[in-house]
């Protein structure tokens, strides 16, 4: 027979402190929820595909891999004398220059003398380190950067933590297959936009929140 005395029963004071500990914990996490909520928002509605004004031609263009439309509207700019050269940043080891022009009517040489793969980058910060090289092997001060409009907010930190002495002129792309009007009503576009607002939030958190875009 056990000698030891049974842990006495918790008093109406112990129970009252572990309920309102429950309550405080639980209003907690649904204020932290709205805010979350509340971010998200804010950061669906600041969405822009308004290119950024510019009237004399950059020193060159990025043009991030993710969606073919990225590399048309680079490739047009590069027609159009917007810049000297392109950049085209977190092409896969497999894909080559003809991959990519086959696609493209009327830019094989465009490939052959003004476009550069780069190949090392595998995330928005790995593009950032490898347009920074590329830019400053080229002494360029001026830079367009091509991405999906949603993606701009978190390029624009990374980018500019890692050449903060280069001018970066944002030209989002809306992609075709992005619902940013009634977002919520469409399951795919809300979980891309809540992980691109989580992966916002890490970027200010990781370069400070002096790195955040004034205009997303």
């Amino acid at each position: 027979m056990s000698l030891e005395n049974p842990p006495p029963a918790a008093g109406p004071a112990a129970k009252l402190l572990s309920r309102g500990t429950a309550r405080l914990f639980a209003v907690t996490m649904v204020a932290l929820a709205g805010l979350w909520l509340g971010g998200l928002v804010w950061f669906v509605s600041g969405i822009s595909d308004e290119p950024a004004a510019f009237e004399a031609p950059a020193d060159g263009i990025v043009v991030l891999t993710g969606g073919a439309d990225r590399l048309a509207v680079g490739l047009d700019l590069l027609k159009r004398g917007e810049a000297q050269r392109l950049l085209i940043s977190g092409v896969h080891p497999d894909t080559g220059a003809a991959d990519l022009s086959e696609n493209s009517i009327g830019t094989a040489e465009l490939f052959d003398c003004c476009i550069d793969l780069g190949r090392a980058a595998h995330n928005t910060r790995g593009n950032a380190l490898e347009a920074a090289d590329w830019a400053t092997s080229h002494a360029y001060k001026r830079l367009i950067i091509v991405t999906s409009d949603y993606h701009m907010p978190r390029t624009l930190i990374e980018f500019r933590a890692a050449m903060p002495h280069i001018q970066l002129l944002p030209y989002p792309v809306r992609p075709r297959d992005i619902h940013l009007d009634n977002w919520w009503r469409y399951p795919g576009t809300a979980r891309l936009l809540a992980s691109e607002y989580a992966k916002y939030l890490f970027a200010i958190a990781l370069h400070g929140p002096d790195a955040r875009p004034r205009r997303i």
